[in-house]
């Protein structure tokens, strides 16, 4: 799922190991409905990591502080999807389970009722 992919990413640890995080810490389902910005939020404080969860989502993604795990419209099925943004040196780029490489902000839509998880 996108939730524990994006827990990897962020807490620097393998799939799996954020995976048997999520179902222990958030009570995660594999192949169920996926995972909500606070239960994300609960794991990785279980890694130690800080963050804000901010419930209204910036119209624009200069607006999204560096390191973020950002909610989005996934654009092959146009149904939500958590990505993980990243801003360094004026560079804007989302690492996302479903590409094997970082990608623009631009093949991604910000939906106008999305979250946001600032990453401290």
């Amino acid at each position: 799922g996108c939730g524990p992919t994006c827990i990897a990413m962020v807490a620097k640890v393998s799939y799996e190991k954020a995976r048997r995080a999520a179902i222990k810490v958030a009570g995660f389902v594999p192949g169920g409905g996926g995972m909500m910005l606070y239960s994300v939020q609960k794991v990785l404080k279980h890694f130690k990591i800080e963050s804000v969860l901010f419930h209204s989502q910036p119209k624009d993604w200069r607006e999204l502080p560096a390191l973020a795990i950002v909610s989005v419209i996934d654009p092959s099925t146009g149904f939500g999807h958590g990505v993980v943004f990243v801003r360094e040196n004026d560079s804007e780029l989302i690492y996302d389970s479903n590409n094997d490489r970082p990608v623009s902000c631009d093949h991604y839509e910000l939906p106008p009722n999305g979250a946001y998880l600032e990453i401290l």
